[in-house]
């Protein structure tokens, strides 16, 4: 028996993203990152096609349509059609998606492209850059980003320092940076705790954060084969990964911190 459409949007319903949902695709793959869980998940070929769909504010009939339109053999409609359902059935009880009521148009961007209220980015020319955190201080950061994501979750400790990040007062130097980068590897290689390059992306997220310094953490990841990673960037230049290394993941759009 073919499902009949059920409540989450029915053939005229679309649908939005869940806030704190952010993806990416790369060569018809799309990965999925929820800040509520911390997971990523990597979609087949065909729940890609339908999750892309979904997020640019078609109905089921119209992501039918596509589908139907790009695969061949043309499938049956009505086994295709029970098979997005049932696609889109899912993204929304795992919490990627939310039904929307149909307006006629494409549901209004969250996540995807949103960006919370931006601080100034105009630094003092005579603002002293404050002394680079030291690798007793490091160690101590990555320790409480571990266990701050171990207990807390990702999207809270966004969340937690997001609020406690001061206003832009400092352009830090290339010697800053490096130096900060030096003491983050001597820091992670001699702490007792593993930690990884979430955890130190965090740290160095906060340190620029605190000493007043233009600071961007960014989340990314490659489909196949899986592999997710977070740098930090000031002024656009990564401060810890090689550029290059960066040239294999494709960045998630930029995190809305007004809706974490």
């Amino acid at each position: 028996m073919i499902p009949q459409p059920h409540a989450f949007g029915g053939r005229n319903g679309v649908h939005a993203l869940n806030d704190g949902v952010y993806w990416c695709h790369h060569g018809g793959i799309v990965v999925v990152l929820s800040m509520n869980s911390g997971r990523y998940t990597t979609l087949d070929p065909l729940a890609s096609m339908v999750w892309i769909r979904a997020c640019e504010g078609d109905a089921l009939d119209r992501i039918v349509e596509h589908v139907r339109s790009e695969r061949l053999p043309t499938p049956d409609v009505a086994e295709l059609e029970a098979t997005i359902s049932e696609l889109i059935e899912a993204f929304c009880e795992k919490g990627l998606l939310r039904a929307m009521p149909a307006t006629g148009g494409p549901p209004e961007p969250t996540t995807t492209l949103g960006q919370a209220a931006p601080r100034s980015t105009t630094a003092s020319p005579r603002a002293k850059a404050p002394r680079v955190p030291s690798v007793i201080e490091c160690c101590v950061l990555l320790a409480c980003a571990r266990i701050a994501l171990r207990v807390l979750r990702l999207r809270k400790v966004l969340a937690y320092l997001w609020r406690t990040r001061r206003e832009i007062s400092c352009v830090l130097n290339e010697r800053w940076l490096q130096a900060l980068a030096r003491n983050l590897a001597i820091a992670q290689a001699i702490s007792p705790i593993h930690t990884a390059c979430l955890e130190q992306s965090l740290t160095a997220w906060w340190c620029l954060n605190r000493a007043g310094a233009e600071a961007h953490l960014r989340l990314g990841a490659q489909p196949f084969p899986f592999n997710a990673h977070a740098w930090v960037e000031h002024r656009g230049t990564p401060v810890v990964d090689d550029p290059e290394h960066l040239r294999e993941f494709r960045a998630f759009p930029p995190i809305d911190f007004a809706r974490l």
